[in-house]
C-alpha cells in the first residue's frame, strides 16, 4: 500500500514490472487469458479481455496507481 500517495501511470518507460501487484495478477491470470486468446476475437474472448481489465483497473486503484487519462484509455490498458 502507498499510504494514500496517488501513483499516476504513464505509458512513456512504462512497464508491468515497476508495478509488482498488477504484474502479479496478470501472472496469476496468464493460463486463462492464454485460453480465450485461441479464440480469435470471439465474443467469448472480448468479454474476458475486457472483465480482466476491469478487475486490473479496480486492483490499481486498491494500490493507489491511476492510468494517466492522458496517456491510457480502457483500451490501451487492455491492450498492454
Amino acid at each position: 500500500d502507498n499510504h494514500g500517495h496517488l501513483n499516476i501511470i504513464y505509458r512513456r518507460k512504462f512497464s508491468w514490472r515497476s508495478y509488482p501487484e498488477l504484474e502479479a495478477f496478470l501472472i496469476a491470470n496468464r493460463d486463462e487469458y492464454l485460453r480465450h486468446s485461441i479464440l480469435n476475437y470471439t465474443i467469448q474472448q472480448k468479454d474476458f479481455n475486457n472483465c480482466l481489465t476491469q478487475r486490473l483497473l479496480e486492483l490499481s486503484a486498491k494500490h493507489n496507481y491511476i492510468f494517466s487519462e492522458k496517456d491510457f484509455s480502457f483500451v490501451t490498458v487492455r491492450d498492454r
